[in-house]
């Protein structure tokens, strides 16, 4: 528990605390010295004045002179006289006749029965008050020792201790009152934030354990909206492919049907035309086939984001320009005109070579579907100190610069490139389509060479 308390105070907030407790109890300190010493001084300078204390003796010979008069009391009855001293609790009283002590008595008395009587002239130097009265019996002489200050001084220091203890706990709120305050925001942030709106902002004040808490709170919050915004995207994604493949998928599928229902209902006129129904039906189910294999890999692509590949340190120079001359024998032995610059200076690509190949696959799938052969295609790159970038231009078919397409093939490539870190961008003007693909910093390590 101790061991608890001691690490508690070691923190910024406790030690903000315990800093401003000391200068709060300081402060008070000070304030009640203020007050008590010049309090007490005052006092005393009052209570002990020469002058009261005469009064005090003058008061008391009435008062004794009162007493015996009513009670018809004699001055040598000591029983009765210490019944009257009594009254006077605050007071050592000695009384003498004709010089000779009669009593003294008192709460602070001090009597000794072996010691020597005192007389007149033995305390009158140092009492507080002297009176002196005549009556038949003699001459009666009064002197007092007066007590009554303690009541006011220590009226005085509770006083100071009172006004001194408000003021430092007024103090001390004075002094957290912004991190009371802080606190009672973050419960009402919080509350909105249970209540399920996260548009909320947590307000995010000091340097201590509050604001540490504050802003990790915060950036809990803008990780859920992030991954809800991403799920609601992913979502809407997910539905604007399923609906366009629904579209795209039935359009041939109808055709092929058709075909198929003129075979089988006979319809053909001759057998060169039932080849030709046959052939279009085939080449409908293979447009079916592409577009599910497409699919396939999209969906492929996007569940990327849930497994960890591992990565190799690979030569980006050798690599990228291997498996891009790959794709580009096989264009141009397909009749397509091909114009590629390969990658000259080193560098070093961190990443997995799985990924590199569905990429390329997915970009040279797109153009030999769409890419006018009798254009010229061309691929070029370029490096900077944190990105490679990796251009495509080619010319659209006349007939496709509108197609009724789901771009599932660059979409894969968009996915496949977020989740290695890089960035997919397209452009269209006329029938020019082009194409930026950039690999960033995380993957892409410039060669020792170059540093």
């Amino acid at each position: 528990m101790n061991k608890e308390k001691r690490v508690a105070w070691r923190t910024k907030l406790g030690t903000k605390l315990l800093g401003r407790v000391s200068v709060s109890l300081i402060i008070s300190i000070i304030l009640f010295a203020a007050m008590a010493v010049p309090g007490y001084q005052m006092m005393t300078d009052l209570i002990y004045s020469p002058a009261h204390l005469q009064k005090q003796a003058y008061k008391l010979g009435d008062d004794f002179q009162k007493y015996l008069e009513d009670n018809n009391i004699s001055i040598r009855d000591r029983s009765a006289l210490l019944k009257w001293i009594d009254q006077y609790p605050d007071m050592v009283i000695y009384l003498f006749l004709d010089g000779s002590p009669v009593i003294h008595a008192g709460p602070l008395a001090y009597d000794n029965e072996d010691s020597e009587p005192l007389t007149v002239q033995d305390i009158s130097d140092i009492s507080d008050g002297y009176v002196k009265l005549e009556y038949p019996e003699g001459t009666v002489e009064i002197l007092l020792f007066y007590f009554g200050g303690t009541v006011y001084y220590v009226s005085l220091l509770i006083g100071c201790f009172l006004v001194a203890f408000i003021f430092f706990l007024a103090l001390f709120l004075w002094m957290i009152k912004g991190r009371i305050w802080y606190i009672g925001k973050l419960e009402q942030e919080m509350q909105v934030l249970e209540s399920g709106d996260l548009n909320q902002p947590v307000t995010i004040l000091g340097n201590d354990e509050l604001a540490d808490l504050a802003q990790s709170i915060e950036d809990m919050r803008v990780s859920v909206m992030e991954r809800i915004d991403n799920e609601d995207r992913a979502k809407q994604a997910n539905n604007e492919l399923i609906t366009a493949m629904s579209h795209d998928l039935r359009t041939p599928l109808t055709k092929q049907i058709g075909f198929l229902d003129i075979i089988y209902y006979k319809k053909y006129q001759s057998e060169e035309q039932l080849f030709e129904y046959i052939g279009k039906a085939r080449e409908k189910a293979y447009q079916i086939k592409t577009m599910s294999d497409k699919l396939f890999q999209y969906f492929l692509a996007f569940d990327m984001e849930e497994e960890e590949v591992e990565l190799e340190l690979l030569d980006g120079r050798e690599v990228l320009n291997q498996m891009i001359a790959e794709q580009v024998l096989d264009l141009r032995s397909a009749g397509y005109h091909v114009l590629f610059t390969q990658f000259e200076d080193e560098f070093w690509l961190e990443i997995n070579p799985d990924e590199l190949y569905r990429i390329f696959d997915n970009l040279f799938s797109n153009i030999r579907k769409y890419a006018d052969p009798k254009e010229l295609v061309e691929i070029w790159n370029e490096i900077h100190e944190d990105h490679i970038t990796l251009t495509f231009t080619n010319h659209i078919l006349r007939n496709k610069i509108q197609p009724e397409s789901t771009r599932i093939g660059l979409k894969s490539v968009e996915r496949l490139l977020e989740h290695i870190g890089g960035k997919l961008q397209t452009t269209m003007e006329a029938d020019i389509f082009l194409l930026k693909m950039e690999i960033s910093s995380g993957h892409f390590k410039n060669s020792p060479a170059r540093k």
